[in-house]
């Protein structure tokens, strides 16, 4: 028996949900879509997020820090604060 890695599997999971938001939007998210674009089942998903909303959070959350991330570059180039 291979031991799991959940780190992987949780990155693959937002990374299937990342695509499949963008694809179809979140009023049309469902567990089957993320599962099937991340090649497992429903029921794998939700052993890692037991609820969609915690998964879509996970994605939101790279994208904040991203967005963070260049904001912060930015600012810190600036020469005048004004």
């Amino acid at each position: 028996m291979r031991p799991r890695n959940q780190a992987r599997r949780r990155r693959q999971l937002a990374n299937a949900g990342k695509r499949v938001l963008l694809e179809r939007g979140a009023v049309g998210l469902r567990v089957k879509d993320i599962a099937e674009r991340a090649g497992l089942t429903p029921s794998s998903v939700l052993y890692y997020y037991p609820r969609l909303d915690e998964l879509m959070i996970e994605v939101s959350r790279e994208a904040m820090e991203r967005y963070a991330e260049r904001r912060s570059r930015q600012v810190r180039a600036l020469e005048d604060p004004v």
